[in-house]
């Protein structure tokens, strides 16, 4: 999972953007933008968001149970 944090400039660079975001895609990754402002305003909520995300992706845990 890429997660990308768009600020002002993004805007400007929407044709690098798209040609990055295709690389990705085809490399098998899942993009999530995420507004600059949105992540200000509330950093918390942004972070509890990102979490859910991952919990959908993770694999199988690697780690043993102890025993």
């Amino acid at each position: 999972m890429v997660i990308e944090i768009d600020g002002a400039t993004h805007d400007q660079q929407e044709d690098a953007d798209r040609r990055r975001d295709a690389y990705m895609t085809s490399l098998g990754l899942r993009i999530v933008r995420i507004s600059a402002t949105e992540l200000l305003a509330d950093p918390e909520a942004v972070a509890d968001g990102i979490y859910r995300l991952c919990e959908g992706v993770a694999g199988p845990s690697t780690t043993q149970p102890d025993g």
